[in-house]
């Protein structure tokens, strides 16, 4: 994807870091719920449809979020709750999840009615039942919809959050926060990612896409001050909340749409020495890679769950003068086809920028031509 969608020289891609062990290593479980009253199914879809396969235990997954779905589909069962059926929107159950934390582990019962029937039972056969739960959460999510959260947390036990750490960084985790989900890998890309960054001390970073923050702090112990942006509420609370717990007075987090966060700062006279990028599947809007390019920073790292997209981007940034210099594919998902990648582009010298901006002129003359 590299050479085929960014035009790039694929030698740049080096060989990926695989992990010590490529079991059990993820922190989070989501398993739909369906079938009929009576006959409730949990497991996962059937390859390229919406079809259960019965199953509460999956090898990668840590044996805790195995414990967790067991439990839970037992409870259901007995219980006699009846599961949602996307065809008709009708029912209650639509998703277990499931999140192993450092502190303690968390349960989340996606319904699409606004009460969870049954809420004291659930709780208490649970908690008697595993005792390493730290808190559940029913969350509402009544649209007819592929999204497995809804906006709606209610906390029935515990306080909404769990704890977490990366090397000595602890974190605050609610349902809709963004974590890793292999703990191991996770510091191989940090690692890599602040490499990447090359960070002396007195700069100023923007980390778009924070997420909870786990970047962002990583780059506030090297940099003078980080900036995170991110969309989704909760997360930058925990953000502040994360960076207040590890004593990072260096940073900031703003609740907003990176692309149009990223105007507005770069209006305010925003001026980055590095910009780090670890957007959605989707990779990043257009407004973002402009705006990113125009404040001119040194350096950008993306870091990227989808490479096929991430070389989408990196092609439209080496149209505003950045150069790719390197691609560290990390297989943060072992047993399955993707990985996670991170790559460093250079701003290029004025004279190099000079060419390729020539290139450029000259490529839209003849298309105009043609």
């Amino acid at each position: 994807v590299i050479e085929r969608i960014g035009h790039q020289n694929p030698d740049l891609v080096k060989p990926a870091l695989g992990p010590k062990e490529p079991w059990a290593y993820r922190n989070k479980m989501q398993m739909p719920v369906g079938g009929v009253r009576g006959d409730i199914q949990m497991g996962f879809y059937a390859m390229g449809s919406h079809d259960i396969v019965q199953g509460t235990n999956c090898p990668i997954q840590d044996e805790g979020n195995n414990t967790i779905a067991q439990v839970c589909y037992d409870i259901a069962k007995e219980l006699d709750v009846e599961p949602y059926d996307e065809h008709t929107g009708k029912g209650v159950l639509r998703h277990v999840i499931g999140r192993i934390g450092q502190s303690g582990w968390m349960v989340i019962l996606v319904t699409a009615t606004d009460y969870l029937p049954h809420q004291e039972a659930w709780v208490k056969n649970i908690t008697n039942r595993i005792p390493q739960v730290e808190t559940i959460v029913h969350n509402v999510n009544g649209k007819r919809t592929n999204v497995i959260l809804g906006p709606t947390n209610h906390v029935i036990y515990g306080d909404g959050t769990i704890t977490d750490h990366i090397k000595d960084l602890r974190f605050t985790l609610s349902p809709h926060s963004f974590f890793q989900v292999n703990p191991e890998q996770t510091t191989v890309l940090y690692d890599q990612a602040l490499a990447y960054a090359d960070l002396k001390g007195n700069e100023t970073v923007i980390d778009a896409y924070c997420g909870t923050g786990t970047i962002s702090l990583f780059l506030a112990h090297k940099a003078k001050y980080v900036i995170g942006i991110e969309i989704v509420e909760p997360a930058i609370i925990n953000a502040r909340e994360n960076a207040r717990r590890n004593g990072y007075d260096n940073t900031e987090f703003i609740v907003a749409d990176a692309a149009v966060e990223m105007p507005k700062l770069y209006k305010a006279g925003v001026r980055p020495d590095v910009i780090v990028f670890d957007p959605i599947r989707a990779g990043c809007k257009e407004e973002v890679l402009t705006s990113a390019a125009s404040m001119e920073p040194n350096r950008i790292v993306y870091v990227s769950c989808n490479p096929a997209t991430m070389a989408r981007d990196i092609e439209i940034l080496s149209h505003y003068g950045y150069e790719l210099k390197e691609v560290q594919p990390v297989d943060m998902f072992p047993m399955t086809a993707h990985v996670e990648t991170v790559a460093l582009l250079s701003k290029l010298d004025v004279d190099k920028h000079i060419e390729v901006e020539i290139e450029l002129d000259a490529l839209r003359h003849f298309k105009m031509i043609e």
